[in-house]
């Protein structure tokens, strides 16, 4: 899984590298960009699909995951959910938390042969265009993380989700140690 999370990072950062920022560019036109490159990378992905939120034998709200993208051998799956958000709060990972659940839960009309594959949650963070303001710190150096607050978020998922935070840093640090370099250089 850990080596599939990494492939899924990777792609991202490449779309990111030629898009930039959200801003001009929206969530759906990154979708179909990472679409293509888990296909153009051999992945299999499930993309835009319906999950229903039950209380009780009711459904109270429908959902679409981003994707579902899957090892391999199809043995193993990833929730892929892109968020275009500053920082990550409680509060965003919720929906992704709520798919999962609806997904896993046996009154789920998803089909369970696939709800039974799904072992984890990746929170794809797209920096959003912010002219002139500095980028916050990533929650840890190679930009996964745990949750901010697993107390609030429960012990429960501690292991099943990740954010990944998406963004041109190790670009702008390279660029810049190039600029100081040629400027040495003059």
């Amino acid at each position: 899984m850990e080596e599939l999370m990494e492939k899924i990072k990777e792609l991202a950062q490449k779309v990111y590298k030629e898009l930039g920022p959200f801003g001009f560019i929206e969530e759906t036109e990154y979708e179909a960009a990472l679409a293509y490159e888990f296909r153009k990378n051999g992945l299999k992905y499930l993309e835009q699909l319906q999950v229903d939120i039950m209380y009780e034998d009711q459904i109270v709200k429908e959902g679409k995951v981003d994707f579902i993208v899957f090892d391999e051998k199809e043995e193993n799956g990833i929730i892929v959910e892109l968020k275009a958000i500053t920082e990550i709060y409680d509060k965003f990972l919720d929906q992704p938390i709520k798919y999962y659940e609806a997904i896993k839960s046996e009154k789920s009309s998803f089909p369970r042969f696939l709800a039974n594959k799904i072992k984890k949650i990746v929170v794809l963070k797209w920096e959003i265009n912010r002219k002139g303001k500095k980028l916050p710190p990533l929650f840890e150096k190679d930009g996964i993380s745990s949750p901010p607050d697993l107390k609030k978020i429960g012990e429960k998922y501690k292991n099943i989700i990740k954010i990944i935070t998406i963004d041109a840093r190790e670009d702008t640090k390279k660029s810049k140690k190039k600029e100081e370099k040629e400027e040495e250089e003059d």
